[in-house]
């Protein structure tokens, strides 16, 4: 027997309050970001003196490591946690790498830094974005069999 989120697309009327909420409170952040980001830009500094700037970048690649790991542990486990696991981590590497790239400018390392960039941080970004697409598109066909089906084919029909 099915059950109502499978065989009903209508969500209920929480779900879509709380969709309603998230999409206000996103949509209210990135218009906020837009003048923020022209305050940033004319009032930060170009250069600045860091402290700590080795605890910095040892504790972001400790977080990409635990992203990792995190990652292969819940892919082994065939959990669902593998998909906002490797999102994370996905956006992890597109981090790193820009702040890599962006970071090294002008100095000797950065050859350095966009050779790693280009040719292990972004297609290792790339596959694991088109990992979680994947994913994502298998566990919509397996809750809802008309969302896998391509536009131009009718739906599978119920046998209830």
């Amino acid at each position: 027997m099915a059950t109502s989120e499978q065989s009903d697309p209508t969500p209920s009327p929480r779900w879509a309050r709380r969709r309603r909420r998230l999409l206000v409170l996103t949509t209210i952040a990135a218009v906020l970001l837009v003048p923020w980001i022209f305050v940033l830009s004319g009032s930060l500094p170009s250069q600045h003196k860091v402290h700590q700037w080795d605890t910095a970048w040892v504790g972001f690649d400790i977080l990409l490591l635990v992203a990792f790991a995190s990652s292969a542990m819940s892919i082994w486990r065939r959990s669902l946690a593998t998909i906002p696991l490797l999102s994370a981590t996905a956006v992890l590497l597109l981090v790193d790498a820009w702040f890599d790239v962006t970071l090294s400018w002008g100095t000797k390392s950065h050859g350095t830094s966009l050779i790693t960039a280009f040719l292990i941080e972004l297609p290792m970004f790339i596959v694991l974005v088109l990992s979680v697409r994947m994913m994502l598109r298998r566990l919509g066909s397996r809750i809802s069999p008309a969302a896998s089906a391509p536009p131009d084919t009718d739906p599978p029909t119920s046998n209830l």
